[in-house]
This record gives structure tokens, sequence and C-alpha cells, in this order.
């Protein structure tokens, strides 16, 4: 389960996902004596830390010009608490594994040291919304951002941390400093809370449209454990261009390069002005890393860097070279990435004519 300082009454649960089982709601009784405790925890914390009281600390959350309307007409700090309970989203797995889910565990959804499903779907909600792939006749650019997974939830299965009140003081109470440096989650909070959502139903109506069958079900779920544990490192590279393969490639392939020379430009953003240069150049740093040619790898990234990172300013107490190197590849190889999975789900005639030519 994850919980988000989002709120809003939801009278029955809602299905963001039949396929893989993933709702959203409000937390149930046994979870809401849970959470109560879990924010009381923390009220007592803050005001230890902070030499103010309990109902101080809401006060001055709830007073001010950024509150939630709904907690004005409440006085006593334990009511405000029990009515976030009451209001708190949360999205999670159903504990019966679907049908899909069956195939890969008959048991359970979420097994208890995997990463959960409903963690899953946000990272892969993150990644593509950094897409900028170009599709006829609708409009291009960038996916309305909601919340990232890393900044943003304030509990779940993969978390120990709490800090509710802290993320609500965050985008409530923050100095007006803050709130001038980041409008949108201070202004427009709640105003974009149905389109936050919207965004997160959209993208379980596509991933159930495009599970057709267990191949489907494989695939998307290959795609979602490696997003879900990849960071920039040499290793994301290398399964990076895993997905790539199983996307777009011909199954057949005579040369997995010029397979990717051939496709994959066009989901090259367009702030890379040699397409086809980068491929090549992409695809020989993952070549030297698969074979372990560490002296070649050497080369190419010094090639890469020559070729599209020779303006980046590298600072060597943060990162040795051939890191900083290998972080910057890998954000670009992101933004392709994000582009053939978003393609996968809501174009998937272009990739099927794609991965049907053999070149």
């Amino acid at each position: 389960m994850m919980i988000f300082p989002l709120f809003k009454k939801i009278e029955k649960s809602v299905i963001i996902s039949e396929k893989y089982g993933i709702l959203m709601s409000n937390l149930d009784l046994e979870n809401k004596k849970y959470i109560y405790k879990k924010i009381k925890e923390e009220l007592d914390d803050i005001a230890e830390k902070s030499s103010k009281s309990t109902a101080q600390i809401l006060g001055e959350l709830f007073n001010s010009n950024y509150y939630c309307e709904l907690f004005s007409k409440y006085n006593e700090y334990e009511d405000k608490v029990e009515l976030l309970c009451e209001y708190i989203i949360c999205i999670y797995t159903e504990e019966e594994p679907t049908p899909y889910l069956s195939l890969k565990n008959e048991f359970t959804g979420n097994p208890t040291w995997e990463i959960s499903n409903e963690v899953k779907f946000i990272e892969l909600l993150n990644f593509i919304d950094r897409r900028t792939y170009k599709v006829p006749e609708k409009k291009s650019g960038q996916l309305n951002s909601w919340f990232n997974y890393n900044h943003h939830a304030v509990y779940s299965g993969e978390r120990t941390k709490f800090d509710i009140i802290s993320s609500m003081t965050l985008y409530y109470s923050a100095p007006d400093i803050m709130r001038k440096k980041n409008p949108y989650h201070f202004n427009n909070y709640f105003q974009q809370l149905n389109v936050q959502v919207n965004n997160l139903l959209g993208l379980g109506r596509a991933v159930d449209k495009y599970i057709q069958g267990q191949q489907d079900y494989f695939l998307l779920d290959y795609i979602l454990d490696i997003i879900s544990n990849n960071t920039h490192s040499y290793f994301s590279i290398v399964s990076s261009f895993s997905i790539l393969e199983a996307i777009i490639v011909h199954k057949n392939y005579t040369s997995l390069r010029q397979e990717l020379i051939k496709k994959l430009p066009q989901f090259v953003p367009d702030y890379i002005e040699n397409k086809e240069l980068w491929v090549k150049s992409i695809y020989e740093i993952r070549s030297k890393m698969a074979h372990g040619d560490y002296k070649a790898l050497q080369k190419a990234t010094e090639k890469y860097f020559t070729a599209f990172l020779r303006h980046m300013e590298l600072d060597y107490y943060e990162y040795s070279r051939i890191n900083w190197i290998y972080n910057a590849t890998y954000g670009d190889l992101k933004n392709v990435l994000a582009n053939v999975i978003w393609s996968m789900l809501y174009v998937r005639p272009l990739i099927t004519k794609l991965r049907s030519q053999k070149v």
C-alpha cells in the first residue's frame, strides 16, 4: 500500500488497473487506526523537537493561507487527525492475485520482499512522463506530472519512514519564498488533484488495453521490473537496451545494430541533433559493456562525451569522469526509452509495425 498527501473522499474503491489488480481508495478501518497512531507519534516527535504543542503545530498547519478548508471547522487536534485519516488516499494491490498476476505468483499479488505493483505503476507513470514523442494529430510534449514516488509518497511497504505531517507542512505551510519558487505545489495543489489522479487512471486503462494475452503481460512486467530497479549506472544502460530489443527489434534479426540504427532515431528527442550518430554511439557503449571490453569502453564513452556532452561541466568532487558520462548517457537513453514505452502502450500499431519489419 502507498499513501500520498492527497485528500479526497472516495465513496468506493476506484479500479486503476483491473488486470494488475491495482485500486485507489480511502483507508479501511484497520489502516485508519494504524495511520492515526503514526500521525500522532509524528506530531509528538515534531512537538518535542520544536518545543511546541501538537495543537500548535496543527493550528499553524491548518490556519495557513494554503490550508484545506475541510479541516477549518475543527478545533481539537485529535478531530483533525481523525479527519485526515478519513480523507487520505491510498493505492494498493488486491490481496488475491488477478488471473495475470497469478501467472507469476499464484499465492499473492505482492510478495513481501519484492517491489509492489502499485510502486511499479507509479514508477512507470513517472518514467513515461519524460516522453517527448510526437504523435500525428495528437498534442506532443510532456505529460502532466502528478507526483514522484521518491519525493511525495509518505508511506508504503517499501519505505519505513512515515512523514505525512512533515509533507503537509511542506505543501501548505512552507515559507513564502518556497511558494514563489514552486507555485504549482502550493497554489494549485488541490486544483490539480483531479488532473493528477486522472493521469494514473488513464495509464491504468492503457495498460489494461495493452495486455491482451500472457506474452503482453510478461513483457510489460519485465519492463516494470527493470525501470523500477534501475539506477544511473552502466548496468542500467545494458538493461535498457534489453527493453528496446524486446519492443522494436525483429525476433529473427540479422544485425541488432542495424535494426536499432534504422528504427530507433524516430524516438530520439529533438535536443539531440544527429540522431543516427547518437544511436550508433550509445550502441557502441552498450556493446563494449555487454562483452566486458573495458578498454574499448573507455574510448567509446570519450567519443560519446565529445559528440554529445562536450559543453557539460563536470564536478569531480561529486563523480568521477566516467560516472558523469554514464549518468548523462543514461539520462539521454531514458528519454528515448520513455518514448518507446509510451508508444508501446498508446500507439501500439506503430510498435507492431516496427517489430514486424526485419532490417
